[in-house]
């Protein structure tokens, strides 16, 4: 396993996207160590590379309307903290838009997704059966069988206005 590891790590990301293709790792222990080494740091994340104008733009009024909206309460004492929370998610969040998307490629796995249609969800509820591990047990019970009447695997309820017909 730990070959395969080896075999499938080509190259390093840094947040510029440049690939740099590195030797093979040798030996476990080299990978261990490489994989050991932190290459960034959260913190680099969490402090703006430059100005955020969506987190200087949260307020006061901005954590009032989030609690309402969310139906939860804070004292009002603890709305600096709040804010300061917030302005670091959307820090957080900025720096993950930052980083360039196009020069990615899909893999074959997620190339050769297809589309759910309503046929593929019908036919895969006419081919499910009852799953023994899970303790189903096929056709352990019939709701029908209950009835007193039934038609075509609906209940026939004969009830208040039309009696009996």
């Amino acid at each position: 396993m730990i070959r395969t590891t080896i075999k499938n790590i080509r190259g390093i990301r840094f947040q510029s996207t440049s690939v740099k293709i590195g030797e093979k790792f040798k030996s476990k222990q080299e990978l261990n160590q490489y994989l050991s080494t932190p290459s960034w740091s959260i913190n680099e994340l969490l402090t703006p590379s430059k100005q955020s104008k969506r987190a200087d733009s949260i307020d006061s009024k901005t954590v009032e309307r989030l609690l309402e909206l969310s139906g939860l309460e804070a004292k009002p004492e603890k709305y600096d903290e709040l804010i300061s929370i917030l302005k670091s998610q959307v820090v957080f969040i900025d720096q993950l838009h930052s980083i360039p998307d196009s020069d990615i490629e899909f893999t074959t796995t997620q190339s050769s997704l297809n589309k759910l249609t309503l046929q593929d969800i019908e036919q895969s509820i006419e081919n499910q059966k009852p799953d023994v591990a899970k303790g189903e047990v096929p056709e352990s019970w019939d709701p029908l069988s209950l009835a007193k009447e039934s038609l075509n695997g609906f209940y026939i309820v004969r009830e208040g206005l039309i009696k009996n017909k």
